[in-house]
């Protein structure tokens, strides 16, 4: 069984693709290493029909779950964790100079948080405060895949915590 996000992702991928990891470069400042595979495709291209499903798909979803929430008497709120692209964006920038990985992945969370606008439902951004942690120095990913490590998880769960407080 797999997650939603994973499955939405499985959609974007083209079949046959195998390992989308066309270069693999890192990055190392004191006791923190991290790599970015280059890819074969990026968010450059969320115009194609994929893209376009995938959107689709994920509105719905989230409509789905303030439904759902709603439904249980409770507040529905989504949680933005960035891709390590993202927090790492200049790094990566320097690292892939000619790939268009970035400026269209601003685009894509503008409309998300557009949308989430249009439709009433809050949002926690963890964007500032992974990419703050990042800067001092902090491994908030694994080294090698997108996942966050305990620290990372640490920092998402404080931002949290400061906005149900809010």
């Amino acid at each position: 069984y797999h997650s939603f996000v994973y499955n939405l992702a499985k959609l974007t991928i083209p079949s046959g693709s195998g390992n989308l990891a066309l270069d693999v470069k890192a990055y190392t400042a004191g006791a923190t290493r991290v790599e970015f595979p280059g890819r074969i495709f990026s968010s450059a291209d969320r115009w194609d029909p994929q893209f376009v499903v995938g959107w689709r798909l994920t509105t719905e979803a989230i409509r789905d779950g303030r439904r759902e929430a709603e439904a249980m008497g409770a507040r529905f709120v989504v949680l933005l964790i960035p891709y390590k692209e993202e927090v790492y964006r200049e790094i990566v920038a320097r690292l892939f100079p000619d790939a268009p990985l970035l400026a269209p992945q601003d685009e894509v969370s503008a409309r998300l948080l557009a949308f989430l606008g249009q439709e009433g439902i809050g949002s926690i951004d963890t964007t500032p405060a992974l990419r703050a942690a990042a800067a001092r120095g902090e491994a908030i990913y694994q080294v090698s895949d997108a996942h966050l490590t305990a620290r990372g998880n640490a920092v998402v769960a404080g931002v949290v915590v400061e906005a149900l407080h809010r």
